[in-house]
């Protein structure tokens, strides 16, 4: 297989409960994160500079979806301005050298299963790549993913947050918890930028007509009514400015 295989076993058990399983995520992401990176010759993607690549997507992804998914003025000026923001920080950050790792990118607890040994296997394997870890963390933590699953529901306090970071730096050795630490504040934010416009093409994509010409228009088609409600209360939760404001004041 061009790709590799896979080889996948059932695990039980059931979606974290935060803030208690924080350390069981950080744990798995810290041994995750330590596997050696693949060859040059690998077919595994790798984002040589995670800053560069995110800001990216972020911005083909607002130039498409922004503005019909989220109308309301002052909630989009906050996303307007942050993204301007992280303009203004790639002028240096997409210069600068960020570690990289084996790196998961949809790491939203929902994708972790606690098992009775209290392990957080984390199931979400389809985007694997050489990347960002602080990526993962972010998106292990960001409100955007912690209410996300509806099992999980959780909105955590800064400090949660704090703790879940330092449990995974003291795993991973001083040295490369040194070359980490600088890139957790740039990518979180980012990583809800990130988020913020999957969301928008998700509310746009799924509330349009099926366009048969467009391949790569997303569909919630598959998902159960009760999850579909979910999904958009989440999301409309999520686009409110007060949230926004909430949680851009960890870093304004």
């Amino acid at each position: 297989m061009p790709g590799g295989a896979l080889i996948v076993d059932f695990i039980e058990g059931r979606a974290p409960r935060l803030p208690d399983e924080l350390d069981a995520m950080a744990d798995t992401l810290a041994r995750l994160h330590s596997l050696p990176l693949p060859t040059s010759e690998s077919p595994i993607p790798r984002q040589d500079n995670p800053f560069r690549a995110t800001l990216d997507v972020v911005e083909q992804g607002a130039r498409r979806f922004l503005d019909k998914a989220v109308v309301d003025l002052g909630a989009r000026g906050e996303i307007v301005e942050e993204l301007d923001l992280m303009r203004g920080m790639a002028a240096t950050l997409v210069h600068r050298s960020q570690p990289l790792s084996m790196a998961l990118a949809d790491t939203h607890p929902g994708n972790f299963i606690v098992d009775r040994a209290g392990i957080a296997w984390f199931v979400d394997l389809e985007k694997v790549h050489v990347g960002s870890a602080a990526i993962d963390l972010a998106h292990a933590t960001l409100p955007t993913s912690t209410l996300w699953h509806p099992d999980v529901g959780k909105l955590l306090s800064r400090a949660e947050v704090e703790g879940f970071c330092a449990s995974y730096l003291a795993q991973i050795g001083e040295t490369r918890a040194a070359e980490l630490r600088p890139w957790l504040q740039p990518m979180r934010r980012l990583t809800w930028l990130r988020t913020i416009i999957f969301m928008a093409r998700w509310k746009v994509q799924t509330e349009a007509p099926r366009d048969p010409s467009d391949p790569s228009q997303w569909s919630d088609a598959g998902l159960e009514p009760a999850m579909k409600v979910h999904l958009q209360a989440r999301i409309d939760q999520c686009f409110d400015r007060g949230s926004f404001r909430a949680l851009r004041a960890e870093w304004l």
